[in-house]
């Protein structure tokens, strides 16, 4: 078993033969709970910015956001096509000889991760240092950097179904209750918010579509609260519950 966690300790990755468990700090117990656990059979891994989780598997480079809400594994790219040819073509010369080859040429460490670069080393120590081509990273990179300007650019061209995890990572950075702060990083492009749907995330533009007067932002709403309602009965998820029930009150929905 392998152990990465935070240097807050607030996250903890126990890795084993064929899984990894998330742990996280409860703030109330100081103790660390069990938050998730999924399949892979990891051969590195790496914690980066003491929230996103980058591992190895000979079928590729993967990430993971640990403080997206209901998150997993994303393949960033696949076992370099390059190595695999070059392992194929020295296991066909080793059998020429009668000899048993049994290392493979993928990546099998990582060395770090900065901003959007990433430095691997394969199972005969050479370096590969490339770009992290994702926009996530991307995002990322330019809030370290404090391009916060180039920001809604990058959000104009985001997939929809990355919206949870950029979501993740403002949070991270910024808090998704800072409204001021949130707004700033968005811009002045509302079409954005929208084409994103980040009502499902932030609670100001969820406020925004009670007195929005199209008719379909009502049933967007109801939508929105009965699919929230859903996963916090099904998780036992008191807070959350009672969080939608004040919501609800206050909206006399």
């Amino acid at each position: 078993m392998k152990i990465v966690c935070s240097s807050d300790l607030e996250y903890m990755i126990l890795i084993f033969e064929k899984k990894y468990d998330v742990l996280q700090l409860n703030i109330n117990t100081r103790s660390l709970e069990v938050k998730s656990t999924h399949y892979y059979s990891i051969l590195d891994a790496y914690l980066y910015e003491n929230f996103i989780l980058f591992f190895l598997t000979n079928k590729g480079l993967f990430f993971h956001i640990l403080n997206e809400e209901n998150g997993s594994a994303n393949k960033i790219r696949n076992a370099s096509e390059e190595n695999v040819n070059l392992h194929l073509k020295i296991s066909k010369k080793l059998k020429e000889k009668l000899r048993i080859y049994n290392k493979k040429l993928f990546n099998q460490k990582i060395l770090g991760v900065f901003k959007n670069v990433i430095a691997l080393t394969d199972s005969f120590n050479s370096t590969n240092i490339s770009k992290l081509d994702h926009p996530i990273f991307e995002i990322i990179d330019l809030i370290i950097t404090r391009k916060f300007n180039l920001i809604p650019n990058k959000l104009e061209l985001l997939e929809k179904k990355y919206a949870s995890k950029v979501m993740a990572v403002f949070d991270f950075y910024f808090c998704l209750e800072n409204e001021e702060a949130i707004k700033d990083i968005l811009g002045k492009n509302i079409d954005v918010a929208d084409s994103l749907q980040l009502y499902k995330y932030i609670d100001f533009f969820k406020k925004g579509l009670v007195n929005n007067p199209n008719p379909y932002s009502k049933s967007q709403l109801e939508k929105l609260i009965k699919s929230t309602l859903v996963k916090a009965t099904a998780n036992s998820n008191e807070n959350k519950i009672a969080e939608i029930y004040e919501f609800c009150s206050e909206n006399n929905l």
